[in-house]
Order: structure tokens, then C-alpha cells, then sequence
């Protein structure tokens, strides 16, 4: 599932669409003849790796892929859109990564993104299990049991295992 659009990108970046819109060459639709920069191909393909690496970040919070919540889409597709439209505007030469310090510091924009997704999620995840987008598991919210090697032995604190259940009598 793709999270975003076309519109929302066009939205955040109207200056480089074709009235509204992303067009290809040969676009029987645009209202001009030359493709848009970047192309509506173009877009449609960073909309679907800046999804793909979003349902990676939620997959990797725990939840349930691609999300379908209605609340939680607004906020992702929102930020996909965001994410997009920066991709747009370093096409152009403009934007937070058409700085001249971001490419002194030699700054790759599909992997600062690809950050800041994860960061997103992370910073989000309590919220979108608040809304109810379904997730199966969390980091950090499990425990080790016998089924799994146990981090420490319990005599590494000197603790030494008592029989608890033992069947002898007490009197």
C-alpha cells in the first residue's frame, strides 16, 4: 500500500507541478507539452520507497503493516507527503537538502529520510496504539522465559535456586 499522494506531494510543492499536477512527457492530460520536474513517474515511484521504508519503521515498532487506521493514515500520509515533496524540492535544487552545508557535509537525502521515518515512528508508536492501529508486539515490552536462553544464570548474583514446591512436610 502506498501512504501519500500525487495531490498532497503537488500540494507542498506547486511550483514544480503543471497547475496541480506531476506530469510525464507526452502527457496527454498537461496542459503543457515538456514533462514536469520531477516527473509524475518519478514521484509516484519515491511515494511508494518512502511507504515502503514506513511500513519497515511501524513493522519494526511492532504494528500490523500496511496500516489502514483511518486516524493514524491522515498523520502518515501526511508525513509521506512531506518526506516526498523534500525529494521534489532537491530535484529543483531547493530545500533542506539543496543547502550549501548539507552537501559540504555530503547529506543523502533517501537516507536522512529513511532516518527520520524511523525517528517518526518511534515517536509515534504510543500514539498510533492509542488510536488503535493494531500491533502485535513492541520492542522492550516482552520477557525472557524458560523457553528462551536467559540473559544471566540466576547464580551469577549468587542467587541459588530453592525448591519451592518441596513435598516434604513441616511440622
Amino acid at each position: 500500500m502506498t501512504y501519500g499522494s500525487q495531490a498532497g506531494v503537488a500540494a507542498l510543492s506547486k511550483q514544480w507541478t503543471d497547475d496541480g499536477v506531476f506530469s510525464d512527457e507526452g502527457c496527454l492530460d498537461c496542459l503543457q507539452v515538456l514533462e514536469t520536474n520531477p516527473t509524475r513517474t518519478e514521484v509516484d515511484s519515491w511515494l511508494d520507497q518512502i511507504s515502503g521504508a514506513m511500513d519497515t519503521a511501524l513493522a519494526g515498532e511492532g504494528f500490523v503493516t500496511p496500516v489502514t487506521h483511518a486516524a493514524a493514515l491522515k498523520s502518515i500520509n501526511m508525513i509521506v507527503n512531506q518526506y516526498v515533496a523534500d525529494l521534489v524540492k532537491y530535484a529543483n535544487n531547493t530545500g533542506r537538502f539543496a543547502t550549501s552545508q548539507a552537501r559540504e557535509s555530503g547529506i543523502e537525502p533517501l537516507i536522512t529520510i529513511e532516518k527520520n521515518i524511523r525517528g517518526w515512528a518511534h515517536s509515534n508508536a504510543g500514539g498510533l496504539e492509542a488510536q488503535g492501529v493494531p500491533r502485535i508486539a513492541a520492542p522492550g515490552n516482552t520477557i525472557f522465559s524458560k523457553d528462551n536462553t536467559p540473559i544471566f544464570a540466576r547464580n551469577a548474583f549468587g542467587n541459588t535456586f530453592q525448591d519451592w514446591n518441596s513435598t516434604e512436610d513441616e511440622e
